[in-house]
């Protein structure tokens, strides 16, 4: 029964590690590059320019990998830690 739990722990941590770096890669790639300059794009086709806007399309996209990195590394370093774990 031992080896059924350690498969099930082994198999929950490759999950967590395989879901930090798709939303690492989502949040850094989609959310802040992607999201960032078409919100620069939307801004900047307007009649009346909204600078702020266009200020925060361009802080996203400064703050993306950052941020890309800080959600994909909880989960992935907590499926790393449940691998190497030995009870």
């Amino acid at each position: 029964m031992k080896n059924v739990f350690e498969g099930i722990w082994y198999l929950l941590a490759i999950v967590l590690i395989l879901g930090g770096i798709t939303m690492g890669l989502y949040a850094g790639i989609w959310w802040g590059i992607i999201g960032g300059a078409v919100q620069i794009i939307e801004q900047i086709g307007n009649d009346p320019v909204v600078a702020m806007e266009v200020f925060k399309g361009i802080v996203r996209i400064f703050f993306a990998g950052p941020i890309g990195f800080i959600i994909g590394i909880v989960p992935f370093e907590i499926g790393a830690a449940m691998r190497n774990y030995k009870s």
